[in-house]
């Protein structure tokens, strides 16, 4: 996954690192003598300090979800009491909440590898699970070789019921007229309705004499009043009452979407099916018509029998309401982010169960019509019936929710996700809720069942930078005693994301292939996240020369990456003593460009005394802070040699000085992890 580079026999760089394991203290200070305990206080310490976090094999348990520092990145499966190796076999174990692990807004790439990260399910109606959660940010979370356990989404909620309509009354009878007298017979009153789809009053009867009675008034939503009977010998019957309209029934709610919406949060939330559609009310019925008065020569007047009212109309039912969704199973959701996710297992839940609709309630009952008076029939004229109210409409039921889905990867929003070989176990989808019914609409829609999805969302291979590649000249001293590795250093701008390849070979300039140095071809492989590599080319004894000779090293035919400075010169230092004999003294001080150069873990430098004096070696940052002090002693006279361990410094330019009584030299070294 990564490399040992700098030999402190640890897979990674123990200097940029903050350990973790499970039977340290949060106390100490993540050092791998005194790791922390928390993966929590890990990422707090090595925040502060711009390192990574490396966590030692065991179970570490959440109370919240793990938040993600931009630019602080986990590494598993160390092995604390096996001196920090790494393996495969040392497993390492994130048990978390319902979000065990949520990236947001990072701005600096982020590795997460080596985990087994493992979600709970969740608990209220409708929620997710998830492994990984990635929200927003301008630079990459990259997963790899990790196995990722969503638990089961939870199920939806049923929709509620709706309620029947309220019914109306019905209304009332006219009353009775006068057979040889002067009171007309009243109009019955309107039938009332709750939702105010009232009938119509009735037509008071005509007057004493040959008077016509009164029409009926409409009801309420439009049916007509009955006309009001003729007066005359005998009065006519008064007209009856024009029924109110039955109200419109509604619809069944629509089928919900498979999947539903993302919050600004990168949170998941599921769809529900339609309501149902309301109906409408019923008309109240028409009031009917008064009945005629008599009227004649030879008779007593008579005055008519009044029309009875109209019904008021029922009210429309109530809807029932769709059915929640339930909840998915999610290994890695990305919103609005960028992700590498290589190389993981992703083994997730079961998906939430759709819930039920609800029931849409029934239209309520109209009202009847009440009969108009009807005395002395044979002289006056009898009121009419009054009209029946309409029934209400009945509503629609809600449909029912869809299953929730078990999804590897869930890619919303305008994220740029790359997902190569990665291995998936999925869990099943939920079931879908039922439809809501009642009896006049019949059963509403049930839900989807929605299947194990191993990618929701389209992924979007991210652009490779190409890196350069560059070959560093070098110094050394002419060999005396036996041949010396001349160490080229190769370097890209910037890590690999692939594998890149180069070829290399020496070639004689006035130093000769076989005689001062050995031919040395081959090809060159770096693999994802390397930045550099070495070729050593033996440097043999040949002292039949009197100034320095140089040979070259080239590279050529880059395979995904292009080469910026392809020719390196290695310079072999004329000088009368070698570096392992001294038969002669060098005439002045000469300090040597460090090799290799770039350095990971080891360095050598070398100086020249043309006396034995006293002598001091150091190295310094930038900035004058003194980071070793290499050598403090009185030297022969001679070439001398030393080595660093660079492994204590971080990647960056350093300074060195040699110092006697009467000479400062300096030279610049870099190291690079």
């Amino acid at each position: 996954m990564f490399q040992d580079v700098n030999g402190d026999g640890i897979d990674g760089d123990s200097t940029k690192a903050i350990f973790v394991a499970v039977t340290g203290n949060d106390t100490y200070t993540g050092t791998k003598q005194k790791p922390v305990k928390t993966i929590e206080k890990g990422i707090q310490l090595a925040a502060l300090a711009g390192k990574d976090v490396y966590v030692s094999m065991g179970t570490y348990i959440l109370t919240a979800p793990l938040r993600i520092v931009s630019g602080v990145s986990l590494y598993g499966e160390f092995n604390c009491t096996a001196g920090w190796s790494r393996s495969a076999t040392n497993t390492t174990i994130i048990s978390g909440v319902q979000t065990a692990v949520y990236a947001d807004s990072l701005n600096l790439d982020t590795h997460i590898e080596g985990f087994e990260i493992d979600a709970a399910s969740a608990i209220n109606a409708g929620e997710s699970s998830y492994a990984v959660r990635i929200n927003s940010g301008s630079a990459a979370t990259i997963l790899r070789f990790n196995t990722l356990k969503p638990g089961a989404g939870a199920n939806g909620t049923i929709g509620n019921n709706g309620t029947a309509g309220a019914s109306a009354t019905s209304g009332s009878a006219g009353g009775l007229g006068s057979c040889d007298g002067s009171t007309p017979g009243a109009g019955g009153v309107g039938g009332t309705s709750p939702c105010g789809q009232n009938g119509g009053a009735g037509g008071v009867g005509g007057s004493e004499g040959a008077n016509a009675g009164a029409n009926g008034t409409s009801g309420v939503g439009g049916a007509a009043g009955g006309v009001g009977g003729a007066g005359g010998n005998p009065g006519s019957q008064g007209g009856t009452g024009v029924a109110g309209s039955a109200g419109a029934n509604g619809t069944n709610g629509t089928v919900a979407p498979s999947f539903g919406t993302i919050t600004s949060a990168g949170l998941y939330i599921p769809s529900s099916g339609g309501n149902g559609i309301a109906g409408t009310n019923g008309n109240g019925g028409g009031g009917a018509g008064g009945g005629g008065g008599q009227g004649c020569t030879l008779c007593d007047n008579g005055s008519g029998n009044g029309g009875g009212g109209g019904g008021g109309g029922g009210c429309a039912g109530t809807v029932g309401t769709g059915g929640l969704s339930g909840g998915c199973s999610f290994g890695v959701l990305v919103n609005n982010a960028i992700a590498v996710i290589d190389r993981n297992k992703i083994m997730t839940g079961a998906g939430g169960t759709g819930a039920k609709g609800g029931n849409g309630g029934l239209g309520g009952v109209g009202g009847a019509g009440a009969a108009g008076g009807n005395t002395c029939t044979g002289e006056i004229g009898a009121g009419g019936y009054g009209g029946a109210g309409g029934n209400g409409g009945a509503a629609g039921s809600g449909a029912g929710g869809a299953g929730g889905a078990s999804v590897g990867i869930y890619i919303a929003g305008t994220s740029t996700v790359q997902a190569d070989t990665n291995y998936f176990t999925l869990g099943n989808g939920g079931a879908s809720g039922f439809g809501g019914t009642n009896a006049i609409l019949g059963n509403a829609p049930a839900g989807q069942t929605v299947t194990s999805v191993i990618l929701h969302g389209t992924t979007t291979k991210i652009p490779v930078i190409t890196p350069g590649i560059c070959i560093k000249d070098i110094t050394i001293p002419e060999p005396w005693a036996g041949p010396v590795n001349a160490v080229f250093t190769v370097c890209l701008s910037s890590p690999a994301q692939q594998t890149i390849t180069v070829h290399y070979t020496t070639t004689n300039a006035t130093a000769i292939a076989g005689s001062d140095y050995t031919t040395t071809t081959g090809i060159l492989t770096f693999t994802t996240d390397q930045i550099m590599k070495q070729i050593q080319v033996p440097v043999l004894v040949n002292h039949n020369h009197s100034s320095n000779i140089y040979f070259t090293m080239n590279l050529s035919t880059p395979v995904n990456a292009t080469i910026t400075d392809g020719s390196g010169t290695c310079t072999i230092l004329h000088s009368p003593a070698g570096i392992n004999d001294n038969p002669g003294t060098p005439d002045a001080y000469q300090l040597m460009q460090n090799t290799p150069n770039p350095c990971s873990s080891e360095t050598e430098i070398s100086f020249t005394l043309p006396q034995a004096k006293q002598v001091t070696l150091q190295v310094y940052s930038l900035s004058g802070q003194l980071m070793a002090t290499l050598v403090n002693e009185k030297r022969d006279a001679g070439w001398q040699h030393v080595k660093f361990n660079t492994s204590d410094l971080s990647s960056g330019i350093y300074l060195y000085r040699l110092t006697t009584d009467d000479v400062v030299l300096f030279k610049k070294l870099s190291v690079i992890k």
